[in-house]
């Protein structure tokens, strides 16, 4: 069944059509690992993942300009936060990077799916977890795919945290048995399932 973008996406834009952040109500437990990174406040990662998210959204729409995106999206409401600026901004650019090889990871496990039949916010998603597995050595694999989850419930459809959920689970442990999860310090909270779940 292709996912289709629902009416759910009516909250990534104001009426004027200005993309807006929406704080979550509820952080789950797994979130908790999060420890603040660099001064940012861990009730604002949510918050912060989903401007990413936004931002990428309107990137795809928009034609692809990275500045101008990054300077009316992303940085809108962070001027007062610049550990959180900065957060967002990394994960948005390294996620844009990497896209090609996000893409190449997501559609290994899509089972004859093509990716462009994906629901963008759901592909958007899915590119941000993974460009956090690969490229965020701080943060636990436990806490991108439970953010990932959430975020979709809120802005995608019913049925798309399971759909990622499946997807993450599968790709974080292709990434443990190539060797190429690098977790150190507080990234490496939660990584002895994995380990065991990847053992011969």
């Amino acid at each position: 069944m292709v996912l289709r973008e629902p009416g759910a996406l009516s909250r990534l834009c104001c009426g004027n059509g200005r993309f807006r952040a929406n704080a979550a109500a509820h952080i789950p437990a797994a979130a908790e690992l999060e420890l603040p990174i660099q001064g940012i406040r861990m009730s604002s990662r949510r918050q912060l993942r989903e401007k990413v998210m936004q931002a990428l959204y309107a990137f795809e729409l928009g034609g692809g300009d990275v500045s101008h995106v990054m300077n009316n999206v992303l940085r809108e409401g962070l001027e007062e936060d610049p550990p959180g600026r900065k957060f967002a901004e990394s994960l948005y650019l390294r996620t844009l990077d990497h896209q090609k090889e996000l893409d190449d990871i997501i559609e290994r496990h899509l089972e004859h799916w093509d990716l462009d039949r994906v629901a963008l916010v759901d592909r958007i998603l899915l590119r941000v977890a993974i460009c956090e597995l690969l490229t965020f050595e701080d943060i636990p694999p436990k806490v991108s795919i439970n953010e990932a989850i959430e975020v979709a419930k809120r802005f995608s459809t019913p049925k798309s945290g399971k759909f990622i959920n499946g997807i993450l689970d599968a790709v974080l442990l292709e990434l443990q048995h190539e060797g190429r999860l690098k977790k150190s310090g507080r990234g490496l909270v939660g990584m002895q399932p994995v380990r065991d779940r990847t053992l011969p």
